[in-house]
């Protein structure tokens, strides 16, 4: 009679068991590459390989790049991204863009092997005013219960922190491609042509006139999926890791963000003139209304002018406009987008600038590569 009660309570045991969120590590190969006149406007990046380490316990993950020495915890409904050859970082609300409305997906019936599963190949093309985006997937079921919040955070991670709808299935291979395309080029020539030397250098890391290619490459694989226990302290840095917290406004107006940092500029610019300053602390210039009249000019500049560049950038915003409502972007995206790629931006420059220190950078491809995803990987 014993044995008879017994069984199924162990029955019962071993189905919770089963159904029991993935806790464990997978761990991935990636590549980004960067044509040279990316790597000119976006100088706190650079080409190379890295072996990606994502530990995931339930809905939480811990993405760890080796080579880089770069962090990112997705815990709660918070993200901790932070550098370990720093000690520095920040903490932000876990918010992602959704594309859903841009993408354009093309079915296939083609399937392929990997780590022993059967795989279906997916493709996307992103296809905005100023930039064409192509995406390969090969998906596979999710017989490791991964749940599906912490899938989200994984490939969101590996599209550049846009929300990445797969299906519930698991990305063992991908392959992007963007080119940066329409109005962008006119701009560039127009700006490139009308300043000096040191100003193209400056601006643009090159003395160069020409408008050569913008384009990036990112490809990852999944090397293996392994199921071990991963303790609750891996999704907290270290105590000797600062970690700045950051409180996105909500419905903040970009608009107006914009120009209050172009009128600040405008003051210190106009200050740091002596003969100016002067006439302003003696009250003979109201510098407020100075600089609105400024703005005000330069807006009907840019509305009215017949300048080739001023066209060009006109044009370039429009589009850019209709891109950002082809995306359904809000208000919040776009102040959340702000303070995270500011600081995105500010963390990688300055690890950069250390891995660069100490020799950690092995090579800088300034041709971007796009790998055949039912190739072989020479990396």
């Amino acid at each position: 009679m014993k044995k008879i009660i017994l069984l199924p309570i162990f029955l019962v045991a071993v189905m919770l068991r089963a159904q029991a969120p993935f806790e464990g590590t997978v761990t991935l190969k990636v590549m980004n590459s960067y044509s040279q006149e990316y790597l000119n406007q976006m100088p706190y990046l650079y080409s190379g390989v890295d072996t990606m380490v994502v530990f995931i316990k339930g809905d939480n993950i811990h993405v760890c790049f080796k080579q880089k020495g770069l962090h990112k915890i997705y815990k709660d409904n918070q993200l901790i991204y932070y550098s370990e050859n720093l000690k520095d970082g920040f903490s932000i609300v876990d918010r992602k863009q959704d594309l859903s409305g841009a993408i354009e997906e093309l079915t296939t019936n083609e399937t392929r092997t990997m780590l022993g599963k059967s795989c279906t190949v997916v493709k996307r093309n992103i296809l905005l005013n100023i930039s064409s985006t192509r995406l390969d997937y090969w998906l596979a079921e999710n017989s490791w219960n991964i749940s599906p919040k912490a899938l989200e955070r994984l490939h969101s991670d590996l599209s550049s922190h846009s929300l990445t709808d797969l299906g519930g299935k698991v990305c063992l291979k991908m392959s992007a491609q963007v080119y940066l395309t329409g109005a962008t080029d006119d701009v560039m020539k127009y700006a490139k042509n009308s300043l000096t030397d040191k100003q193209r250098e400056q601006i643009f890391g090159s003395t160069d006139k020409n408008v050569n290619e913008l384009s990036m490459s990112q490809i990852a694989e999944v090397l293996s999926i392994k199921s071990e226990p991963v303790s609750d302290q891996v999704f907290q840095p270290a105590t000797a890791i600062h970690i700045e917290p950051l409180a996105v406004v909500k419905n903040q107006a970009i608009a107006q963000q914009t120009n209050d940092v172009v009128r600040e500029a405008m003051k210190s610019s106009l200050m740091s003139n002596p003969s100016f300053a002067k006439k302003v602390n003696k009250g003979k210039i109201n510098l407020d209304e100075y600089v609105d009249q400024m703005m005000e000019r330069n807006r009907q500049l840019m509305e009215n002018s017949d300048n080739p560049q001023i066209i060009a950038a006109r044009e370039l915003m429009a589009k850019s406009n209709m891109d950002t409502q082809a995306l359904g972007s809000t208000g919040e995206d776009a102040a959340y987008n702000k303070m995270y790629f500011e600081h995105e931006i500010d963390l990688q420059t300055r690890n950069k600038a250390w891995l660069k220190e100490h020799n950690e950078i092995v090579q800088e491809v300034v041709t971007p590569v796009a790998y055949d995803l039912d190739e072989e990987w020479d990396f």
